[in-house]
Parts: C-alpha cells; structure tokens; sequence
C-alpha cells in the first residue's frame, strides 16, 4: 500500500514539474547571490584570515571570560541558571579549542546552509505532497468505500505517512545535492575535509567535524525537520477540505512562526516558543553556527538537542492525530462548506469570462502564483538601496536652485561658483608651494588638507552641471528647443533600472508567473477531458479560445504591472522627477531622438514597448500550448524558449 500511495504523488506531474523548475530556479538565485558575495574587498579576507589565524587564542578567551562570569558571587547559588549555562559552555568549546581551521575560499558552504530560497522550495513541494495524498481519494469518492473496510482507513494514512517521509526524502535530496554540486563546481570551493569552523559562518561552532560531515549532518537534520512540517501539514489537510480555509491557516502558521523566529532571542524565557516555531527547526544553520543553551525550568539545555527532541515530538503528536482524525473523518470545516453552497447558489455568475478567471484563479491557483510573486518583488524592492553618493547629494541640490531653462542669473550663479572652486584651488596651490618650501609645518598643513577636501567635494557634481548647462545652451542655440536643467537622477534609474535593481530577475519571475498561468488556462480542458465536449459545440472552441485569449492578456497585463508598478513607486517616493515635463532633448542620452516630445512621453513609450515584449512573449506562450500537447511539455518548452535565456545572460553577462 505505501508503493501505491508514493504513485499517487508521483503520478502528479505538476509536482515534478514545479520541482525541478523550481529546483533551477534555486540553483540559479544561490550562485548569483554568491557570485556577488566573492567580490568582497581584501580588507574583510584578511580579517578573515586574521581570525582564522587566532582560533585557538578566542577560544581560550572565551573560556576565561566565562570563567570570570561563573565567578560572580550574584551567581553562586546552586540552582542558579547562568553559572550552570556558563560550564556547559565551557566544556562545549573545551572539544574544539585545538582545531586549526584552515584559510580558504568557503563562501559557499555559507551561502548554501543559510536560511533562504532553497527551505520555501521544500516547503512548497512538500505542502503539495501532503495536499495530493489526502486529496486524491477525497475528489475520487474513495472515503466512504475505504470506510467500509476492515481497519481501512487507518492502514491507509498509514501508508500516506509513510509515502509522505519518502517524498521529503526525495525532495531534499533533489534539492540540496545539485545545489551543492553546482555551487561548487561553477563558484569554487577548498577541500572539505577542514574543522567546520573554517567556514567563516561557523567559526564560534562547538562542532568538532569536517565540512563534509557537516554537510552530511546538516542534510540529515534537514529531512527530520521536512517530516515535522509534513505531518503538522498533514494534520492541517485533513481537518480542513477546503482550498481557501486550508491556505489561510498555513499562512497563520507560517507568520507566526517566522515572528517567533526573528523576535525572540535565546537568552529569554519566551525561548520555548522559538524553539515551538517550524521555521526555527528548519533553519539548521541558526541551531549550530554557535553553542547556545536555553532556559528550561531553570536547567542549561543546548538549544541543538532541544530541537531534535522538539521534531521527534511533533512527529509522534501530530502523526498520531492524524491517524486520528482521518480514521474518524474528522472535518471541522463540513458546516462551512454547506454555508458557501448555499451562497454560491444565491449568487452564482454564469458568463463564460467568469468561469474562465474561476478555472484560472481558483481551481489552477493562479492567484496564489500571483501572489508569490508580488511577495517576490516586495522582497526585491527592500534591497534597492536608494541612498545616493555624495556626488549625486551636491548634484541634486545644485539642480533644485538652477531646474529650468536657462537664463541669465543662472548663468551668474554657474559662474560665480566656478571662481569660487578656481580660488579653493589656487589657495590650496599655495599652500602646498609653502609646504614643500618647509615655510608651514605639518600639522597646520593637514588641516588645511583637511579643509580642502571638505571644501572642493562639490566639485565633481558641479562640473556635471556645467556641463548640462553647456549642452542645454547649445540646443537652444542649433535646434532651437528650449531644454531644461534637471535633476536626472531618478529619471536615469527609470531608464536604467540595473544600476540598483536587478532587472532581469524580476523579469524571470514575471515570465515564470505568466507561463505557468496562461500555459494551464489553455491546457485545462485537455488535462480535464472536457475538451471533447467543446469541440462538438457550434462555435464552441472558438468561442472559448477568444474567451481564453482575452483572460491572458489580462493576467499578463497584471503580471507586468506587478513587476514594474513597485520599483516605479520606489523611484517616485526616493528621487525628484519634476523634470518629467521638460523636453527629452535636454537629457544629453536623448540628444539624438527625432522629435520633439517630453521625458515623460519618453518614459511611457519605453515602459510601453516593455510590455508589448512580454505581450509577445504570451503569445509565444499561447503557440506553444497550441502547437504541443500534455501541460507539462508546453511549460517545458515555455521555460527553455524564453526563462533559460534570461538565466544564462544573468549568469553570464548580468
């Protein structure tokens, strides 16, 4: 029986589908974050070499600062908590003071091990798993007859529990094992077989293993806390059928978890509820990176063995009340139900339209893809780093007095300060000749270069504002167009996004969100059979495929603006764009456009042939589900035409 439950999830080929894709996609965002991590300056490689180098010298400081704080006589008492905290610490780092760790290149060990992209995929596929196995014989009408057997239902989920921990087992391997193997290959990494604690993320950990070991370890601990998940997403499954209630709850779940997780630390007595958090038990890393104890019933207990008890716990409570449940079909949402047929039938919608967002939205879930990836660019949007440089704070300022069209008090002011930088320049000149002539001493000559420096900063964004000045002068001269002094700054990041935000991952996600949506609106008869029915209809396909088309472009429009509305808004919120209005002309990168228009109307047509391209690119969609049979062919194909190109320029080129 557990053979033909692991069939039933595997047999799902979304599921295999969604994680290999999602399975590149990690892959992908792992080594183009680490890429960018390994440009870090000489400085931090030799404080980490430094560090490194002193291993055994903070160990044994460490000790003897902990000895010195059991010492205390405010905590000499025999049940007292923090003398008993401060000795395990002690004999914990007692096993690892003679490691030598060794320098090296192990960024990627850090990068991989974090908390990130990687634990959403498993919690994604693995809630999908959960979702099928129960499911599957709920929409087949198999419960009442299973109820009927003998001991049928409990053999039964049995038998999905177990198929379920094999597919979690199969999941992290599939995950993490080419993560590994690609992050080591294409970005590089030294031996494995060093103390733990040359990887700079766990250099205060009490483990004494390899790199490998710990690799292994941290696999293994991996899965034990993937089948804690399962079975507490397992239990939320059964009791509640429905879709929407069901996705509710987790997200209740989740969020409360993750404020655990990020709000309490481990020295406060609230540490059992972070402990109690899922997302605590699946960050592997924050449980080892360094020897942590917690408070419980005033006794010392490292925070590692905790949580392994704390997953052993989980899987006994929850598969046991699964059994439960199951067994006794158990659905507290059955009255809810009711409630929302009757509703439905009061106010059902009939039009074709409707029914065709329905299947989209609600039955394919489009809107939680949607929804993913508004999260994914809120995400994005807080790692813009919007602050300027000292050159672009004088540079805006010097444009907030002179923004306009030029005239002669401008004109005044450009060159009145022009003097004023000729005479910081000429003094400073002066005082370097009586320097060197030894006729000022030291000290008095570091302050005025001290002076100096502060005083002639502006000049770089002075420069480039005379030089505007020059170039707005010079069309009104040839061309006869009255340009503007404007500050640019924000408009040149409307125009160039890449120079603070990463573009073309945005435009992966969009694209992914598109295909798998329009791809599984075009494929929803076929995959349901129903489109036997439709052909045998008097302009019944046709009429569905307009129906279809016109959905698309809709969800694709949507799409768009969610990937492009939030970065706009991030500008608008962080620059001054009051310069929109002036002609493009004065803008020196649109010196060579034809006719005579407003940056503005230049914004609108570039953000407009941005989304005639990602129309295209539904279109090509759209032929491709047309031309191929079976979905998850058609979101192959998809992905290969227009995300894999995008993946190797970022990769490559980006």
């Amino acid at each position: 029986m557990l053979i033909k439950e692991l069939k039933k999830i595997i047999s799902n080929k979304w599921i295999l589908f969604l994680l290999f894709v999602l399975s590149i996609f990690n892959i992908f965002f792992c080594i183009n974050s680490q890429s960018k991590e390994l440009k870090q300056s000489n400085e931090k490689i030799e404080q980490q070499q430094e560090k490194i180098n002193n291993y055994s010298e903070y160990i044994q400081s460490m000790q003897e600062n902990l000895n010195k704080i059991s010492s205390f006589k405010m905590f000499n008492g025999k049940n007292n908590y923090h003398k008993k905290s401060a000795e395990k610490v002690i004999n914990a780092y007692d096993k690892v003071k003679n490691v030598k760790p060794e320098f090296g290149n192990y960024s990627v060990i850090d990068n991989i091990t974090k908390l990130g992209f990687s634990d959403v995929v498993i919690f994604i596929i693995i809630l999908q798993c959960v979702v099928v196995s129960i499911n599957c014989d709920r929409r087949n009408g198999m419960m009442k007859l299973i109820k009927s057997c003998k001991k049928g239902r409990v053999s039964l989920i049995i038998s999905k529990i177990g198929a379920i921990i094999v597919s979690d087992l199969a999941v992290v391997l599939l995950i993490y094992i080419p993560l590994f193997v690609a992050s080591i290959n294409i970005i590089g990494c030294d031996k494995l077989n060093v103390p733990i604690q040359s990887v700079p993320g766990f250099y205060e950990s009490a483990f004494n293993v390899s790199v490998i070991q710990y690799l292994i370890f941290y696999i293994v601990f991996k899965y034990i806390a993937a089948i804690a998940y399962s079975v507490i997403l397992l239990v939320c499954v059964i009791l509640f059928e429905n879709i929407g209630i069901l996705y509710t709850l987790i997200g209740i779940i989740m969020t409360l978890s993750i404020l655990a997780k990020q709000f309490i630390n481990w020295d406060y007595k609230l540490a059992v509820l972070k402990i109690l958090s899922p997302v605590t038990l699946i960050d592997t890393t924050s449980l080892t990176y360094k020897y942590y104890n917690m408070n419980i019933l005033e006794q010392p207990f490292n925070i590692t063995g905790v949580a392994i008890v704390t997953i052993c716990i989980y899987f006994i409570a929850f598969a046991t009340m699964g059994i439960i449940f199951f067994s006794n079909n158990v659905d507290i949402n059955i009255k809810l139900k009711k409630n929302n047929k009757a509703l439905s039938q009061k106010f059902r919608v009939r039009t074709m339209t409707f029914m065709e967002y329905k299947k989209v939205l609600v039955i394919n879930k489009g809107i939680f893809i949607l929804i993913a990836l508004a999260i994914t660019q809120i995400y994005m949007m807080n790692n813009i780093d919007t602050q300027m440089d000292e050159t672009q704070k004088y540079y805006s300022e010097y444009m907030q007095k002179l923004e306009g069209t030029t005239n002669d008090s401008k004109d005044l002011y450009i060159k009145q300060e022009q003097e004023r930088f000729d005479n910081i320049q000429k003094e400073y000149d002066e005082n370097t000749k009586l320097y060197m002539n030894n006729q000022i001493s030291y000290e008095s000559f570091m302050i005025i270069s001290s002076q100096y420096s502060w005083d002639i900063l502006p000049k770089e964004a002075f420069d480039m504002v005379k030089n505007n000045n020059e170039y707005v002068k010079k069309l009104k001269r040839e061309e006869k167009i009255n340009g503007w002094l404007i500050d640019d700054i924000g408009i040149k990041y409307l125009i160039e996004p890449k120079k603070i935000y990463n573009e073309i991952i945005a435009w992966i996600f969009m694209i992914s969100a598109i295909i798998l949506i329009v791809v599984s609106c075009f494929a929803y008869e076929s995959e349901t059979g129903m489109k036997k029915l439709t052909d045998s209809m008097l302009y019944g396909t046709e009429k569905l495929n307009k129906k279809k088309w016109g959905v698309s472009i809709v969800i694709t429009t949507l799409a768009f603006v969610i990937a492009n509305v939030p970065f706009i808004f991030v500008i608008v919120n962080n620059f001054r764009l009051s310069g929109v209005l002036a002609p493009a002309k004065s803008m020196q990168m649109f010196s060579e456009i034809p006719i005579n228009v407003n940056i503005l109307t230049v914004l609108i047509g570039i953000y407009l042939l941005k989304y005639i391209v990602v129309l295209i690119a539904m279109i090509v969609i759209i032929l491709i589900s047309k031309l191929c049979n079976g979905q998850i062919k058609q979101m192959a194909i998809s992905f290969m035409v227009l995300v894999i190109p995008l993946i190797v320029y970022q990769l490559y080129i980006g």
